[in-house]
């Protein structure tokens, strides 16, 4: 396990990105982050931990220290190019939550 004890910025993925929401379980960390491209909001979630029972979402189990993008809940847009955006996100010990501004939520992990 890798450990960090002291704070330093976040690095690779998320630099040309602006973090909206974050959340931490008890061994997962999640990052909600807004980006622009050709004058379009996309929205970019990231996680990185302990992934042995599918905690980060990324649709196969083991742990990760680097930040990984979570792409059955990044970069979603409706018919008519809107972005569909995380209203909040939420992590408990070994699963996650996240409720969109349409309604909808979702969550995955050990539920």
């Amino acid at each position: 396990m890798h450990a960090i004890f002291e704070p330093r910025r976040i690095t690779g993925p998320l630099e040309d990105l602006f973090v909206v929401n974050a959340a931490a379980g008890e061994e997962m960390s999640m990052i909600v982050a807004h980006g622009k491209k050709a004058g379009l909001i996309f929205e970019q979630v990231y996680g990185c931990g302990n992934n042995l029972k599918g905690t980060l979402g990324i649709n196969r189990t083991s742990h990760l220290m680097d930040l990984t993008l979570v792409p059955d809940i990044s970069d979603l847009f409706d018919e008519q190019n809107n972005p569909l955006l995380i209203n909040s996100l939420a992590c408990g010990r070994r699963h996650c939550i996240c409720s969109f501004d349409y309604g909808a939520f979702m969550f995955w992990g050990d539920n």
